[in-house]
């Protein structure tokens, strides 16, 4: 369940790029540099607990794949059912849903601003 709620949030995330980004030459660009953020930030290479305080703070606002990366490390490595990260899930699923509301949101005020 907790892989579901974290491919929606990399869902979420393409959502929202496409609708800002035209060109898929540029989208592989942005795409690629948001990956490599959320892979050496999000703790999928290094332990957040390397990070310094200042910067660990940075990526828990500004980078929610953390929140996964701490639900996926106790349900698999310690062996809690996933209700126990009931934050982690809803800071997830927010944060999805926000940003699919609003690359619908500017995909659908795109076309209306196309067709005028």
């Amino acid at each position: 369940m907790m892989v579901l709620i974290i491919n929606l949030y990399q869902f979420a995330i393409v959502v929202i790029t496409t609708s800002i980004i035209d060109k898929s030459t540029t989208y592989q660009s942005v795409s690629l540099v948001i990956f490599y953020i959320q892979i050496f930030l999000g703790g999928l290479t290094f332990p957040p607990e390397m990070f310094p305080v200042f910067v660990r703070e940075l990526v828990y606002i500004f980078n929610p794949i953390i929140y996964g990366l701490e639900a996926m490390r106790g349900i698999w490595t310690e062996g809690h059912s996933i209700v126990k990260y009931p934050q982690e899930i809803m800071i997830l699923l927010l944060v999805s849903s926000a940003m699919i509301a609003l690359g619908i949101f500017i995909v659908k005020k795109r076309e209306k601003l196309q067709y005028q």
